[in-house]
Formats: C-alpha cells, structure tokens, sequence
C-alpha cells in the first residue's frame, strides 16, 4: 500500500488537528515571549537584582516537586491514546481514574512533606536567600509546595483531553492560565507585594485552572476511583518510572545548572537565566510543534498505520524548517534584544550567548526525534540514555565551574550531550519502527 504524501494527509482530518494544535502553539509562544520579555524588567524593576534572584531560585521548588508523580500522568495519558484508538473506552476511563488516584495520594504526600520541611529546616540559608527573611522563605515555600502538588494532580487531569485529541482546547486554558500566573506576580510586586503574595498569587491561578480541567472532561472519562484498579497502576509502572528519567535530567541540565552558577558565581544567576531564556525560545516553541503530532503518532503506530512514515517526514521538515529560521535570526539579532530587553544592566559574554543557541538548537532536534517512542510508552532506553547524560553533563560542569571555567563552557558541553543523544535515539527508533512494521508486512505476504 503506498504511503500517503504530505499533501493528501495535510487535507483529511488530520490537517484540522495540525492547524489547531499549530495555532495553539502560536497563541503560547506568543504569550510565552511576551510574558518573558516583561516579566524580567519588570520583576527587576520592582524587586532588584536579589530579590529577584531569590525568587528564580524559589520557583524551581515546583518544578521538583512535579516530578513526584513518578511519569505517571504521561504514561497513563498515552495508554489512554492507544486504549481510545481502539475502541477500548472502560480500558481509558481505567486508567483515568487510577493515575487520579496515584496523583492524589501523591499530592497529599508532596504538600504535607513541604510544610514540615518549610517548619523544621533551615530552608533560607539552604538556598542562600539573602533579600528575604527566615518568615517570608518558610511561607514561601509552603505555598509553593501547595503549588507543585496541585501541579500534580492538574497533570493527570489532562490526560483525557490529549487522549482525546483536544490539545488545542487544553494547551489554550494552559497558556492563559500561565499568562495569568505570570501576570499575577508581576502585579503584585509593582504593588509592593513580595514574594510570599507573588507564590499565593500562582496557587490561586493553578487551583481555577485545575478545577475547570475536571469540570470540563471529555466524555467517557469522569472523575472519581470506582474504575481505579492496583493492576493498571502496576501495568504501567514501567513506563512511568521511564518518563521519570525526563524531568530528572531536565531539572539537572536546566534547574541543576542554576543552582550551580548560584553556588560558584551568585552574580551570574541572573545572567545565565534571563539569557537562557531568551535563546530557549525557539526551541521551546519547536518542541510544542512536536506535541501537536503525539496523538496521530500514537494512533498510527499502536496500528502499524503506514501513514506514520508520512507524519514523522512532515513533523522533521517542520522542525528543520523553523531552525533554518531560527539560528540565523538568534545570532544575528538575539544580544541586541537582550540588551534592550534587560535595558543593558545585565550584559552577557559573546561565548556564552553562541553555547546557549547551539544548546538549543540541538535540544530541539533530539526532542524531534524521540516524540515518536514517547507516544507509545517505547522510550524506555533512550529516556534512560537522557538520565546519564545529564547527570554525566552536570557532574562535568559542577568540576568546570569549580576550576574558574567559563559559564559558556558547561552550556557547549550540554549541546554535545544533546548532539550525542541524537544519534543514539536515530538508531533506536529505527530499530523499533523496523520491527513493528515488519510483522505486518510478514502477516500480509
């Protein structure tokens, strides 16, 4: 059976799923940049360079803190892709209801941890958090840790609408409900709020976006744990505790070297992460391009539908095409908007702007390349790859920057890590896709 071309699969159904999820993207990178290109200035401007250094370091509390649900949401959320493909609606609301179950005791288990500790330890000088006081660091902190345990449970609660392919209507209330978060803090502290309200101001979002995520779910999923099942949670253990390995390697490769820079060079926190930002943009935006193709990737695949050749082709003309775009343009004009942006009081060395563009950009093209796996619960080895790697790349860079070596030397070594990573997961979803489509083949000659 010949494959179909990128234009007849560009004009069924697949084309409005494309063109949805493609202008979702767009409204939230439009957000996406416009929220980072004020929030810096204005967050400084209202806070100074400290406070707002301490507030960098508090908010990578919640994103450890999502990594509590062991890979579950996304693993229970593919298993769901590929249960309502084939018809299976009790199979998906079983899973449903069990990853609630999972993530609720979870939640329960992150906010109760998070307050004892906020009480009993010595969070502030933990952190280094000099602009605040003791008071303001343990409030702080509980909040946030209420926070990363909604955050938890808002995770689970958007499976049903990817399984669903309702990514578009999911991935709007996401963006807004971020753009409001953002805003929110920004308000508070032109107001002379700090960073206690600023934390109280995003649980305060988070709790309205998560309960409009459960009273809006796509039909057959409801909530509840009636269908929950010990057997479901242990099927997908596996997969799960696989999806762990990225948020771990991300929080190394992206929080980790942070909290490395805060240690050996305070001053430059601000530096690496304003700049970071700024030159993560592309990649960011490329890789919610990737998103929009997971539920056609999971449809085709669990039914060795040919047609996935075609899709994965669109989906790396797309990418190769927005980097084409992209490097030119973030070399050439990226410091001058950096200047501008940050109103040249941070100034960033030429060397360090070049390794977070190439950083990237190879980021970029290894997130292409695994999508497919990810889509089907299939990225048990090369999500294994991405953990030793990045606590390969940041034991490296904590021994660099204890030896006076430059920032811009820990983030080259990152995009080796990304370039080698990509050749590996070429190999390894060869490999796989070889095999599955294989049997079909057999089974029709």
């Amino acid at each position: 059976m010949p494959l179909p071309s990128i234009g007849e699969m560009l004009s069924g159904s697949v084309a409005k799923r494309l063109l949805r999820g493609v202008a979702t993207q767009g409204y939230n990178q439009l957000a996406t940049i416009g929220l980072q290109l004020l929030s810096a200035p204005i967050l400084l401007h209202a806070w100074g360079v400290e406070l707002y250094a301490s507030w960098l370091l508090l908010t990578v509390l919640p994103t450890y803190l999502t990594l509590s649900d062991l890979g579950f949401a996304q693993a229970s959320t593919n298993d769901m892709t590929v249960r309502s493909a084939a018809g299976n609606h009790e199979g998906a609301l079983a899973t449903f209801q069990s990853a609630i179950l999972l993530c609720l005791s979870v939640a329960g288990v992150i906010v109760t941890l998070c307050v004892g500790l906020a009480l009993v330890a010595p969070i502030h000088d933990w952190l280094n958090l000099r602009a605040i006081n003791t008071r303001d660091a343990t409030f702080a902190v509980m909040l946030l840790g209420c926070y990363g345990g909604l955050s938890v449970v808002s995770g689970a609660l958007s499976g049903p609408y990817r399984a669903e392919g309702r990514f578009a209507l999911l991935g709007a209330a996401e963006t807004t409900a971020r753009a409001a978060e953002a805003g929110t803090v920004m308000l508070l502290a032109l107001s002379g709020g700090g960073l206690v309200s600023a934390a109280f101001g995003m649980l305060c979002v988070n709790a309205v976006l998560v309960s409009g995520k459960a009273a809006f779910l796509p039909a057959p999923y409801r909530l509840g744990v009636t269908h929950a099942r010990r057997a479901e949670i242990r099927r997908l253990i596996a997969p799960s505790l696989s999806f762990m390995a990225y948020p771990v390697g991300y929080a190394l490769v992206l929080q980790g070297a942070l909290l490395l820079i805060g240690i050996y060079s305070p001053a430059g926190v601000v530096v690496f992460a304003t700049a970071r930002t700024l030159t993560r943009m592309g990649s960011s935006a490329l890789g919610m391009i990737n998103h929009v193709f997971m539920y056609d990737y999971g449809r085709t695949l669990s039914r060795a539908d040919r047609s996935f050749f075609t899709l994965f082709k669109l989906n790396g003309s797309v990418i190769a095409f927005g980097l084409l775009l992209y490097l030119p343009a973030m070399l050439l004009i990226g410091p001058w908007v950096y200047r501008i942006w940050t109103g040249g009081v941070l100034l960033i060395p030429a060397s360090m702007f070049l390794a977070l563009t190439l950083a990237a950009a190879a980021e970029a093209i290894w997130a292409y390349l695994q999508t497919p796996l990810i889509a089907v619960n299939a990225h048990k080895s090369v999500a294994l790859n991405f953990l030793v790697g990045a606590v390969t790349c940041t034991t490296l860079s904590a021994v660099l920057l204890s030896h006076d070596s430059r920032v811009a030397d820990m983030v080259f070594l990152q995009a080796l890590m990304f370039c080698a990573l990509s050749v590996l997961i070429a190999f390894e979803i060869r490999r796989r896709v070889t095999t599955l489509y294989a049997a079909p083949a057999e089974a029709a000659s």
